[in-house]
């Protein structure tokens, strides 16, 4: 372990033991211990007890704190981070585990080059439990002479939250997550904390395993709740989004049209899954569109099996 390791690990939970249990056993399997891992329980019925870090082991710090009532897990995020004594925030949901050496990996990039980052982000392997398959996501590693905030107006090509590890002072200088957004909190502070003039890093390796589970339920509230967000966002950066060129906003659009139909996917809606592939075909006039509206009379399983074997 290193004593000086500036690292703190923040895990929100509600209502998921077993997740929760595996996600803190990758953090207590480190090759190198991160600085503390802080628990926040977000009104889980029964609560979450100290009993999750049976096992811990020695010199490494941790805390469970407890909201009584849920209040989201980005209220449980910014609880966290607030909490933290560590200078970095390694983020992971409790349905997510960090790879054995994630912390040593990140630990020898903030020891290098961590006075002139912000936020370091790198690849997940996706692991789609139900059907067995898996795949790598690919985050983009941007080059110096590339307007970032431009590019990620257009699209999200940082990930989510257990794929970024950010300075806690930039965090907090930057507002934290945005609790009120129905979704996407964590692509909108991206956007904030890189209009803000922060600066990113990207590893180019796998250094958490997300389990996505695809089950048969509605689509519609997620759905709502994404182009409702989407609307939120749009208005809060109206100026950048008028710069942006028609081909620019197109793509904004398709990224948009693209998450609903991943979002489909899970919950194993394959008529809508066609729905969105064949009116997204008739608007973006792109063959991915035929193709996947193709596909999905397949099956989402088929989909992410497919998905697995081109990467």
């Amino acid at each position: 372990m290193n004593k000086n390791n500036p690292i703190s690990v923040v895990i929100p939970s509600h209502n998921r033991p077993d997740g929760l249990a595996a996600a803190v056993k990758s953090i207590f399997n480190q090759t190198l211990l991160p600085k503390e891992l802080i628990v926040v329980d977000d009104g889980s019925n029964p609560p979450v007890t100290e009993d999750v870090f049976t096992g811990c082991p020695a010199g490494l710090t941790t805390k469970l704190i407890r909201n009584e009532s849920p209040k989201g897990a980005n209220n449980a995020r910014n609880r966290g981070i607030v909490e933290a004594t560590g200078e970095w925030i390694a983020f992971l949901d409790d349905d997510d585990e960090f790879f054995k050496d994630k912390i040593a990996a990140v630990s020898e990039v903030i020891a290098e080059k961590g006075d002139a980052i912000d936020l370091i982000y790198h690849p997940a392997h996706i692991f789609m439990v139900n059907e067995g398959v898996s795949y790598i996501s690919k985050p983009k590693k941007f080059l110096p002479e590339d307007d970032v905030f431009r590019q990620l107006l257009i699209k999200n090509h940082i990930g989510g939250t257990s794929m970024v590890i950010a300075q806690k002072e930039a965090l907090v200088d930057t507002g934290m997550f945005d609790e009120q957004l129905p979704a996407l909190q964590d692509y909108e502070l991206w956007l904030r904390m890189i209009k803000g003039n922060c600066n990113l890093y990207m590893i180019d390796m796998p250094l958490t395993r997300y389990h996505h589970k695809t089950k048969a339920s509605s689509i519609v509230k997620s759905e709502k709740a994404g182009i409702k967000t989407l609307a939120i966002i749009e208005n809060k950066y109206k100026a950048d989004f008028k710069s942006l060129s028609k081909n620019e906003y197109k793509a904004f659009k398709m990224w948009n049209r693209d998450m609903l139909i991943h979002k489909a996917y899970l919950n194993k809606n394959y008529f809508r899954a066609i729905q969105l592939n064949w009116r997204s075909l008739f608007y973006f006039k792109k063959l991915k569109y035929l193709v996947g509206g193709l596909l999905s009379l397949f099956g989402p399983s088929f989909v992410f099996w497919l998905r697995s074997k081109k990467r």
